[in-house]
């Protein structure tokens, strides 16, 4: 449940990669902790491609190379109560149609990018996530989502004072957000 990838050299040097997943065959990624996602660039810690009905809880993330957790084209994911600390990209990000994804009740401190990014995301939501954002990127930024919600969340920090950024999605919610 140890993961460390300082001098990993492969080509797909991440801590956690999971491909496949259905509603009868529910997978669960938990309790590991991961430093570091190896030598090559753009290298995530935790990254799930094609992976539906996942849920990824009570990870521990620091310094990944890329993302602390990517998600590609999966649907009905589960991302909660993970600690991501200085990932160079995003804390957690959702790309490629990553229908119903929850993200709740995570800490993630120092990203380099957004905390958290819903992009391609319908019907997702982020909330009760708390989060310390640089000033260069919004805590967190939801794009092409419609009927995402983000709610509840304590954002510190964000690009301009712009915690929440919610734009080319229709019929969202932002709503009980605290915003320091």
């Amino acid at each position: 449940k140890y993961a460390t990838n300082k001098s990993a050299k492969e080509a797909y040097a991440i801590g956690l990669y999971l491909s496949g997943g259905t509603e009868k065959a529910m997978t669960k990624v938990n309790e590991n902790k991961i430093f570091g996602s190896g030598t090559q660039k753009e290298r995530h810690a935790i990254r799930l491609s094609g992976s539906d009905y996942v849920t990824i809880d009570k990870n521990t993330v620091s310094k990944a190379d890329g993302c602390g957790i990517f998600l590609l084209s999966s649907n009905c994911v589960t991302v909660s109560r993970n600690q991501i600390t200085d990932a160079v990209r995003a804390g957690i990000y959702t790309t490629g149609t990553c229908k119903k994804t929850a993200v709740k009740k995570n800490t993630v401190k120092n990203a380099g990018e957004e905390a958290i990014k819903l992009y391609q995301a319908p019907e997702s939501y982020a909330s009760e996530n708390v989060i310390r954002a640089g000033s260069n990127f919004a805590g967190i930024r939801v794009s092409e989502s419609n009927k995402a919600k983000v709610k509840k969340n304590t954002i510190k920090g964000g690009l301009n004072g712009k915690q929440v950024w919610i734009y080319s999605s229709e019929q969202c919610t932002n709503s009980g957000n605290i915003c320091k």
